[in-house]
């Protein structure tokens, strides 16, 4: 048999070298084309549950949730693990299947097994199952935090400008020192180093200090009756306050809402706010959820983003126990008339001429926060011959955020960190490609002071690193096989013949793996173990070829 190849190979060279430089070029381009990752997608198909109970304990989690799910699971077709975890407030279960068993089948027969439990779960708890996604799916962690501005101060909008305004507050003089700046060039593209920014004069400013009253509902926003008023004077580029009245802690500042009056050199007037730190954490917890997050779930790939840290806004309406007793208001009559008052119903419809025009009644708070807590203050608790009692008679309502289990920063900084998860079978240098371009998108339509920061960690970096590595062991490797194999047989055209197999080795196994992602419909991976095993057999294939060649 190997005697007929070689004849035949001998018979018709010009033919086999044609075949072989074919093999080569298109062999090239389809290896070129491979997902490459590091290890293979090993974990069988897998479903995993989710359950928010909040206020539950880890030992009820258990027993009302994580219990009947499992005991619901077992026993489903091709289950062959369960596993659970129960925490605070907390169940995941995990449902893994058979090799065989398509994804979809798994989540339609848990679904199935889910359905039969509807009744037995507290009131308002409902599990959801999770996206598809690998257990080595997290390819990114992205950052969104405040920047200092050219001169480290703290950063804002100006109006509805392309203007910055920076604040600094130097401690030991204890003055207010005031810039505005250009962050964008000619061509409107943002300039990414505050230091290439352009410093832009204007005529006037005047800045109002609040200091959050206990009845302001957004914690000194509307200007409370504690404001404190400070005037600027021009010093040089900058506008400078020194007051005796400024308080000499700067943590104590940065707690407060800050508003500068300016006057633009085109003779418009802004109100530019500087926020507390509360009101900063909440803008970049909104700006992370309603912003960034949607534009990464379009991404074709991306099965998961989540997101830690910042502040999840909340309108809290905080009860005054004094004033329920004062008015006889219960909390529960609070808590119903805040469910009632926040909802849309239909009116029917009304017939004008050949027409039917719908009929709605808006009862939903908003849509501009100022609104809803105006209108939060306003709903009838309890309706009383002389006077109705409204929420604001028994509750204070403001802007907070949720409570936290957790926190994430950026270099140290409060921040909202993003957790980026891919689906199974997905090229993750390619989709990390395609959400650093989108970040890049979205940040150009951020405020300055905002910036998105995709290089906390990425496993596109650590795969380039590990493919580098095992590529400089297989360079290495060849090198070496051609300085032995042209001492050992002194013969140039020897040599070379044998070397041929390394490349034709290498983009034969590619063609190989693009024919066997055809046949089963699963994407092979080029990684560190398919790279190491090419690596291994360079010898043995070396050594064939020489044979082949005596």
């Amino acid at each position: 048999m190997l005697n007929a190849v070689i004849r035949l190979a001998l018979r018709y060279r010009t033919l086999v070298i044609f075949v072989s430089l074919a093999a080569l070029i298109y062999g090239s381009y389809v290896t070129a084309n491979l997902p490459i990752d590091v290890f293979p997608d090993l974990d069988r198909p897998r479903v995993v549950i989710l359950t928010e109970a909040p206020n539950l304990a880890p030992e009820d989690v258990e027993t009302l949730i994580t219990f009947p799910i499992e005991s619901a699971v077992l026993g489903a077709t091709g289950v062959q693990a369960v596993r659970s975890q129960s925490s605070v407030g907390q169940s995941i279960v995990t449902i893994e299947f058979d090799w065989g068993m398509p994804i979809f089948t798994a989540r339609q027969i848990v679904q199935e097994r889910l359905s039969t439990l509807e009744n037995t779960f507290p009131p308002g708890i409902r599990p959801q199952t999770g996206p598809i996604s690998s257990l080595m799916g997290q390819i990114m962690q992205v950052g969104v935090a405040r920047r200092t501005g050219p001169n480290g101060g703290e950063l804002t909008s100006v109006g509805k400008t392309r203007l910055v305004a920076e604040l600094t507050y130097d401690e030991p003089t204890r003055r207010f020192l005031i810039a505005f700046y250009q962050p964008h060039d000619e061509r409107r593209a943002r300039l990414r180093d505050p230091a290439d920014w352009k410093h832009v004069a204007v005529k006037d400013a005047k800045l109002t200090l609040h200091v959050a009253s206990p009845h302001d509902n957004q914690s000194g926003l509307n200007g409370g009756a504690t404001s404190s008023s400070y005037t600027f004077e021009r010093e040089g580029e900058r506008f400078v306050c020194a007051d005796a009245r400024i308080p000499s802690s700067l943590a104590k500042l940065r707690e407060r809402s800050r508003r500068v009056q300016v006057t633009l050199p085109d003779g418009s007037t802004h109100d530019v706010l500087f926020a507390s730190a509360t009101q900063q954490q909440l803008d970049l917890r909104t700006t992370a959820d309603f912003l960034v997050v949607p534009r990464l779930k379009k991404i074709p790939g991306i099965a998961q983003v989540t997101v830690m840290g910042g502040g999840r806004k909340q309108y809290q309406v905080l009860v005054d126990p004094m004033a329920l007793n004062r008015y006889d208001v219960t909390l529960q009559q609070v808590e119903e008339a805040l469910k009632k008052n926040n909802v849309n119903t239909s009116g029917g419809y009304t017939t004008q001429g050949d027409k039917e025009r719908p009929i709605r009644v808006f009862g939903r708070l908003g849509p501009e926060p100022r609104e809803v807590l105006r209108d939060l203050e306003q709903i009838v608790v309890k309706p009383t011959p002389s006077r109705n009692v409204l929420v604001r008679d028994v509750a204070r309502v403001v802007e907070g955020p949720q409570l936290k289990r957790g926190e994430a920063s950026v270099n140290g900084d409060p921040a909202a960190l993003m957790s980026v998860m891919k689906q199974p079978h997905r090229d993750t240098r390619a989709l990390t490609n395609e959400v650093v371009a989108s970040l890049r998108e979205i940040e150009e339509s951020l405020p300055a002071d905002i910036v998105i920061n995709p290089e906390i960690f990425q496993m596109k970096g650590f795969i380039d690193r590990a493919i580098f590595n095992v590529g400089e062991a297989l360079v290495i490797g060849a090198v070496l096989v051609l300085i032995v194999l042209f001492l050992f047989l002194l013969n140039f055209r020897t040599t070379f013949i044998s070397l041929t197999a390394i490349p034709l080795s290498l983009v034969v196994t590619g063609m190989v793996f693009k024919v066997m992602s055809w046949i089963t419909g699963t994407d092979l991976s080029i990684n560190v173990m398919t790279l190491g095993g090419i690596a291994v057999a360079m010898g043995e294939l070396v050594d064939d070829a020489i044979v082949d060649v005596e």
